[in-house]
C-alpha cells in the first residue's frame, strides 16, 4: 500500500514529466527490480526525466514529500549491482533520456551529460572511465 507521501509526490512528478514518464505499472516495476543478485528491494515507480531542470524539480519534489531517489543511468551497471536501488522503496530515476551534449572542455576532461558516440565523433583522444563490461552495460 503507498502512503500519502508517495502518492503526493507521484501527483506532482506526473503534472511536470507527463503520464508516460512516471511508470507505477506492475510490469515496468517488476522488469526494474531484478538485479545481478536479490535484494527483495521494491521500487515504487521509475521517473525519467528529460533535462537537468527535471532532474532539479524531481529532487525538490522528492525533498518536499520526503521520498527517497535513486539514479541510474541506464539501468545496466552490472559491475556496480545493476539498477536496483541499495533500499526498498526508493524511487528509480532512469538517466537514459538525457543523452544531450550539455557542455564540453578538451582541455578539462570533461562531457556533461553525453553519450560516448559524442567524443568519438569529434575524434577526441579522451576516453570514458567504465567497468569492464560489456558494450551495452552503460
Amino acid at each position: 500500500m503507498r502512503d500519502f507521501q508517495l502518492d503526493s509526490a507521484l501527483r506532482e512528478w506526473t503534472d511536470l514529466l507527463g503520464r508516460e514518464q512516471v511508470a507505477t505499472e506492475r510490469p515496468a516495476l517488476d522488469a526494474a527490480e531484478r538485479g545481478t543478485f536479490e535484494t527483495g528491494h521494491s521500487i515504487p515507480a521509475i521517473l525519467r526525466p528529460w533535462s537537468r531542470q527535471d532532474v532539479q524539480a524531481c529532487l525538490r519534489i522528492a525533498n518536499r514529500w520526503r521520498v527517497p531517489v535513486y539514479q541510474v543511468s541506464s539501468g545496466r551497471n552490472w559491475g556496480y549491482g545493476s539498477r536496483m536501488p541499495s533500499a526498498s522503496g526508493c524511487v528509480l530515476m532512469d538517466l537514459r533520456r538525457m543523452d544531450r551534449i550539455v557542455d564540453f572542455s578538451e582541455e578539462l576532461g570533461y562531457v556533461t551529460v553525453g553519450p560516448y558516440a559524442f567524443l568519438q565523433d569529434r575524434g577526441s583522444k579522451l576516453w570514458m572511465d567504465a567497468t569492464g563490461a560489456s558494450p551495452i552495460a552503460a
